[in-house]
């Protein structure tokens, strides 16, 4: 299968919480991380079908990750590009993001979200 992503991803696991603007929510986490977007699992999917996130839905996602052994958070605006049973692929608005957040968002796909 060809890879039809922008941006590469990297293999990461990073707890994550999804808002939907209809106002559900999920706590979850990632499979893999790109600058243009995640892949993201949640059991919540599954507990709360009628709620769960679909296409098109937009929201925000919240991506935690630590540096220097401080726990922090990166939020980006995002839309649901596709679903699988147990995960969302999500696309980020990464161009939303100020030049600090890309650089951040950059580490942490370098780090595995462990920022020095």
């Amino acid at each position: 299968m060809k890879e039809r992503r922008e941006h590469p991803r990297a293999t990461i696991t990073l707890s994550c919480y999804l808002e939907m603007t209809s106002g559900a929510a999920f706590d979850g986490y990632t499979e893999d991380v790109g600058v243009g977007g995640v892949f993201m699992r949640s059991h919540g999917f599954a507990a709360k079908p009628e709620r769960a996130p679909r296409v098109g839905d937009m929201g925000m996602l919240t991506l935690h990750y630590s540096k220097a052994s401080v726990k922090r958070a990166l939020r980006l605006r995002c839309r649901i590009a596709h679903t699988r049973p147990g995960g969302v692929g999500i696309n980020t608005f990464y161009q939303d993001l100020s030049e600090e957040q890309y650089e951040t968002l950059e580490q942490i796909i370098r780090t595995g979200g462990n920022l020095p």
